[in-house]
């Protein structure tokens, strides 16, 4: 099989979930994913500092009986490596879209938690053509939204300047993306945003 889309190591391919797994060639990268069942394309996008697993393990059986899943794992989450570059929204957008591409899905739905939720407007903006519908849950859109530690946190991992905060302790790279423009406070729990008329499924 080719370097652009090689298996990832696993017995049958498959993981104790029944998931089909894989990998693209990304960025110059293997991009890891997950894949369920058939029907009409749900893309699904992890939250920071986090897996496939862990946010989206509850759904996916149910949600698979009547969808095709394509779970990703963004660069330096999981097994998908860290290279050499910012970790931005726009670059995970942009790697998600090479992906879904490369899988030959011409336009699909997209569910991002946290910063997936990040990474599907992202997608929705740069890549219109290939969202058909977007879910958000929990999008932090307002830096001051967040408890101050993890703020600091988040601002040394973008800008690699320690932060002063008080009881913030510089640690090791996070794997987090670049913080959003300031808006109003808070974040939103779940939206539904359809990129075109609404339509039965």
């Amino acid at each position: 099989m080719s370097a652009e889309h090689a298996h990832c190591p696993g017995p049958d391919d498959a993981q104790s979930n029944g998931a089909r797994v894989d990998s693209v060639s990304v960025s110059g990268f293997e991009m890891y994913y997950e894949s369920w069942g058939a029907g009409r394309p749900l893309v699904l996008l992890h939250g920071a500092i986090s897996t496939i697993e862990p946010s989206f393990g509850a759904v996916i059986p149910r949600v698979a009986q009547t969808r095709r899943l394509i779970a990703v794992e963004q660069q330096a989450h999981g097994r998908t490596a860290d290279i050499e570059r910012p970790l931005t929204y726009t670059q995970m957008a942009e790697d998600t879209a090479t992906l879904v591409r490369k899988l030959k899905i011409d336009h699909a739905d997209f569910f991002g938690y946290s910063m997936g939720a990040g990474i599907a407007l992202e997608l929705a903006v740069q890549y219109p053509q290939l969202v058909r519908r977007l879910i958000v849950a929990s999008l932090a859109y307002r830096n001051d939204g967040f408890h101050p530690d993890t703020a600091a946190q988040l601002m040394e991992t973008v800008t690699g300047v320690p932060s002063p905060a008080p009881g913030h302790r510089p640690g090791r790279r996070a794997v987090v993306p670049e913080l959003g423009t300031p808006g109003p406070r808070g974040a939103s729990s779940c939206a539904l945003a359809p990129m075109q008329p609404a339509q039965e499924y």
